[in-house]
């Protein structure tokens, strides 16, 4: 069951997955992709020996700094890995909280900016 498989900015696909016959593992996988042979290369992967997991939704998606944010859906969990699969940070709402696509906002306080830079 893979959960929002997506393109990286490097042209690489990430996906947020369980793992066939163990129900309670899930992995981010990113994948080189070659069209002419139809096949996949695996290039990177987390989760291996971690407890969080979503039984529904999650995502993985490459973040501008090359780290990974992984959405562990019905769990009400994410964090930000590194390649090197280091924790950055990680936030647990808990399961009453259930997290959905993931929208990436590159500068808070710009939302907040009309166009003139005023704070409004």
């Amino acid at each position: 069951l893979q959960h929002y498989p997506n393109y990286t900015p490097d042209g690489t696909l990430i996906v947020s997955t369980h793992l066939f016959g163990d129900s309670k593992q899930q992995r981010a996988f990113e994948y080189a992709v070659d069209d002419s042979s139809e096949t996949l290369v695996e290039l990177w992967s987390y989760g291996e020996g971690v407890d969080a997991f979503a039984e529904q939704q999650g995502e993985a998606v490459r973040l501008a700094n090359g780290n990974t944010l992984i959405n562990y859906g019905t769990q009400g969990h994410m964090r930000e890995v590194t390649l090197a699969g280091e924790v950055a940070w990680d936030a647990a709402l808990g399961e009453n909280y259930m997290l959905g696509h993931t929208s990436l906002v590159e500068d808070l306080y710009a939302i907040n900016r009309g166009a003139d830079g005023v704070r409004r």
